[in-house]
């Protein structure tokens, strides 16, 4: 949420809860989660590329002022309490 606050392209691990919160619309190069040759090349690919850097930029900041990190926490609140009562 902090990369697609500041309009910056997401690289990260795909594991559940991060698809979870990119499905909404982010725009991300998601890796196995331990494969480190991937998560360097996708780096990579965003370093070296600024066209591919640019336009996964733009939709993460759109994405960030629609779904306020306010609205975030609240699910993570509501997510806390229901693992907590069980």
């Amino acid at each position: 949420m902090e990369a697609c606050g500041f309009g910056k392209p997401v690289v990260s691990s795909n594991l559940p809860e991060i698809k979870e919160l990119l499905d909404d619309g982010a725009s991300a190069l998601l890796v196995p989660p331990g494969d480190t040759d991937a998560l360097k090349n996708a780096i990579l690919k965003v370093l070296d590329n600024k066209d591919v850097a640019f336009k996964m930029a733009e939709p993460n900041l759109e994405f960030a002022q629609k779904e306020r990190l306010s609205i975030v926490a609240q699910v993570y609140e509501e997510t806390y309490l229901k693992v907590l009562k069980t």
